[in-house]
C-alpha cells in the first residue's frame, strides 16, 4: 500500500486507477466544461437580444448654417431612432466691429415655437475679448436621449450674442439658424 500511495502521488493518479488499470474521468473538468458552455450560451443570447433590440440603427444627418450676412455658422444635427444630437462647431463674424474689445460677451441658443421662446443652450461667458476671439472658442452641443428631431423641424432657432463694451452699452446680435435638408421623421 505504501508503494501504491507513492506511485499515486508521483504520477498524480488515484490508487483505484492504478489497481483497475484505467484512468477515471475527471469530474472537476467536466464541471468546468459545463460552466463554460452555459456562460457561452448566455453571452450569445445576450448579444442576440442586443442586436435585435437595436436593429434600427438608421440615422439622418443635416447640416446647420445661418442666413445672417455677417455670421458664418456651421454644425450638424444627427438623428437616430432614439437620440438626436445638435452640434454647432464653428461660428465666425465678418462684420466691421469684429476686432472691437468687449468687457463681457455671452451667447445663448434659442428655439421659437409659435409664441414661445425657450433658451435651449448657453455658451461660456467671455471677458475682455474681441468678438472674433470669443467666437473661435464657441462649441454648442445639445444631446437629446430621445427622438426629438421634430423640435428642429417645426421651430425657428437662433443664436443671440450679447456683447457689452466698456461704456456698458450692449450690442445684441441675433443669428438665425437653418437646418438644411431637414428630413427628420
Amino acid at each position: 500500500m505504501a508503494i501504491l500511495k507513492e506511485i499515486s502521488e508521483l504520477f498524480g493518479v488515484n490508487i483505484d486507477e492504478i489497481i483497475n488499470g484505467k484512468k477515471q474521468k475527471d469530474k472537476i473538468s467536466r464541471k468546468y466544461i459545463i460552466v463554460i458552455v452555459l456562460i457561452s450560451i448566455v453571452a450569445l443570447l445576450t448579444i442576440l437580444v442586443i442586436v435585435f433590440h437595436n436593429k434600427d440603427n438608421s440615422f439622418s444627418y443635416n447640416e446647420i448654417k445661418s442666413t445672417h450676412s455677417d455670421f458664418n455658422v456651421s454644425g450638424s444635427v444627427v438623428q437616430g431612432s432614439n437620440r438626436t444630437l445638435l452640434v454647432i462647431t464653428d461660428v465666425s463674424y465678418n462684420g466691421e466691429d469684429a476686432n472691437n474689445k468687449y468687457k463681457k460677451i455671452e451667447c445663448n441658443l434659442y428655439e421659437v415655437l409659435g409664441d414661445t421662446k425657450t433658451k435651449v443652450n448657453s455658451c461660456d461667458t467671455g471677458n475682455d475679448l474681441t468678438l472674433k476671439e470669443y467666437l473661435n472658442n464657441i462649441k454648442i452641443k445639445i444631446d437629446h436621449h430621445k427622438n426629438n428631431c421634430t423640435m428642429f423641424k417645426k421651430s425657428n432657432m437662433y443664436m443671440e450674442i450679447n456683447a457689452t463694451d466698456e461704456t456698458n452699452k450692449t450690442i445684441v446680435y441675433k443669428i438665425p439658424i437653418e437646418i438644411n435638408n431637414s428630413d427628420c421623421n
